[in-house]
């Protein structure tokens, strides 16, 4: 649910930073379980409110990043998901290092467009649960200086909350999109999951050094 690898700013990093809203949400008490609208609209506003916070420090904010990320998003069902039929022919310590590897290349994405994105608010338009396990909740971003974009989210049922598990964005997943884009670079890497790994590690360290730059 990354943009394109290295690839594609814009649209899909709003996509990114709507999502980092979600990460940023409080845990939910258990008898207070939301709808998925709730779940939605709360977060992001609660993530906004956070994404505006000065006195955080950069390090401070990575680490909280981090950790919702992993506590909030299925980060290794979402790579395995990306890797497709080249999951099937790589070893264990491969396909483990190619998860560590992603989950940290999408930390570095959303700490980097943070300061880009911080006025954007979202208003939830839609919710359909297409299944007691999947339902899709659909907002509008606003943004004073372009048109409003529209942005769905994918929920699964995580305990009394959800997890969100993709990002639609004018028309297209993300995960989908991950998908066809390792994809490519897979098959012209005669399928070896460690040079993607070793791909996404250089544009982590790139990522990284840019905002050091900053």
């Amino acid at each position: 649910m990354l943009a394109r690898l290295a690839f594609a700013p814009g649209t899909m990093m709003l996509a990114l930073v709507s999502l980092v809203a979600l990460l940023f949400s409080p845990a939910l008490e258990a008898h207070a379980a939301p709808t998925p609208k709730d779940f939605v609209q709360n977060a992001v506003d609660r993530g906004v409110s956070i994404l505006s916070d000065g006195s955080l420090s950069q390090d401070a904010r990575r680490q909280e990043f981090r950790q919702f990320i992993l506590n909030l998003t299925d980060s290794r069902r979402i790579a395995l998901f990306t890797l497709g039929k080249y999951r099937r022919q790589a070893s264990d310590a491969d396909v483990s290092a190619f998860v560590d590897a992603f989950t940290e290349y999408a930390v570095a994405v959303y700490e980097a467009r943070l300061d880009d994105y911080k006025g954007e608010k979202l208003q939830v338009t839609d919710v359909v649960e297409r299944s007691a396990s999947d339902v899709i909740v659909t907002t509008i971003v606003e943004d004073s200086g372009s048109e409003p974009i529209r942005v769905a989210f994918r929920l699964n049922p995580k305990g009394d909350s959800y997890i969100v598990i993709d990002v639609q964005v004018v028309g297209i997943w993300l995960a989908l999109d991950q998908q066809s884009q390792f994809s490519s670079f897979l098959s012209q890497n005669d399928g070896s999951v460690p040079a993607l790994t070793a791909h996404l590690k250089k544009q982590t360290a790139e990522i990284q050094a840019g905002r050091a730059e900053n």
